[in-house]
């Protein structure tokens, strides 16, 4: 990150996604059956990967680049589908989008985590990553690159959201 607006905006983004993730993993510690069979279980996984899509395109606009085993266009389309088709929901997809593609992120994106956190910067506290995830500062490691960055138009890496795909078939 160089510093400049559209870095803090994708950096800020990247520290929710975090955050989002983070709570994906309390939904999945759940077994399929707890998942099933709570409608307010289900409805906060739901939210969760409307958030992550709403911030995965705005991450696409800002020409961040995802990193392998993610992909924006994706995860757009699987929000998209979650708010126009509520109706044809499919929960045993909802659940392995919840318990096994958003959690292979979290392997594919902490090298962005931490390059956002320190590009967001230090509060007057210090560090406080682990109480707010939007005022944390680490070393200077890996951090997201724009399409510019890599003389490219589009996306680099390929996801394989479970509902994604689904929503091509509808």
């Amino acid at each position: 990150m160089t510093g400049n607006g559209a870095d803090r905006k994708a950096a800020k983004e990247l520290l929710h996604i975090e955050v989002w993730l983070n709570r994906v993993d309390e939904i999945a510690e759940r077994d399929k059956e707890a998942y099933l069979g709570d409608d307010l279980l289900q409805e906060a996984g739901d939210s969760l990967m409307m958030k992550l899509g709403g911030a995965a395109n705005r991450l696409s606009k800002l020409d961040v680049l995802a990193p392998e085993g993610v992909a924006w266009p994706l995860v757009v389309a699987y929000r998209n589908f979650l708010i126009h088709q509520y109706d044809e929901i499919n929960r045993e997809l909802t659940w392995l989008t919840l318990s096994r593609d958003l959690l292979s992120w979290k392997a594919s994106l902490p090298g962005h985590f931490e390059a956002s956190a320190a590009a967001v910067g230090e509060d007057e506290t210090g560090p406080a990553r682990s109480r707010n995830p939007l005022t944390a500062r680490s070393g200077d490691l890996v951090r997201p690159v724009t399409r510019q960055e890599v003389g490219c138009s589009g996306r680099t890496s390929r996801g394989s959201l479970a509902l994604a795909t689904e929503v091509h078939r509808v």
